[in-house]
């Protein structure tokens, strides 16, 4: 499974933590993000939508039956609005900067998501009820 997160810049956001550079490091968990669920989708055999629809390939996982209704919520709460959004608007558009502790807690819910994701969908293929 660890093919998945590779395929993912997680790597450079890690580079980027530790060089201080975090601006350039959280651009590149968003694109973790998005390329996290896209791969995921199509690793599964299906079509996932736009590689930047985040929202709309949580909503996919849901109705393929990985997610119930609260997971999705919950998901695309933290990651999409939480993460994914906040990083768009703040760290991106609005050239805000996040204190190291900041990008880490970022970084941490991030793969946690992925790990959580990983075993649930490709290691033991569950489906919600």
């Amino acid at each position: 499974m660890s093919a998945l997160k590779n395929s993912c810049p997680l790597d450079f956001f890690q580079f980027f933590l530790v060089n201080h550079n975090f601006f350039d490091g959280l651009t590149d968990l968003r694109t973790a993000i998005e390329f996290f669920l896209f791969d995921l989708i199509t690793k599964i055999g299906d079509t996932p939508r736009s590689q930047d629809k985040v929202a709309a390939n949580i909503t996919k996982l849901q109705q393929l039956g990985y997610l119930n209704g609260q997971m999705e919520g919950l998901l695309t709460q933290t990651l999409v609005n939480g993460v994914w959004v906040k990083l768009l608007d703040d760290a991106v558009h609005g050239r805000k900067s996040f204190s190291l502790f900041d990008s880490r807690f970022f970084f941490n819910l991030s793969e946690d998501t992925f790990d959580f994701l990983i075993e649930k969908v490709l290691r033991y293929n569950i489906k919600s009820s």
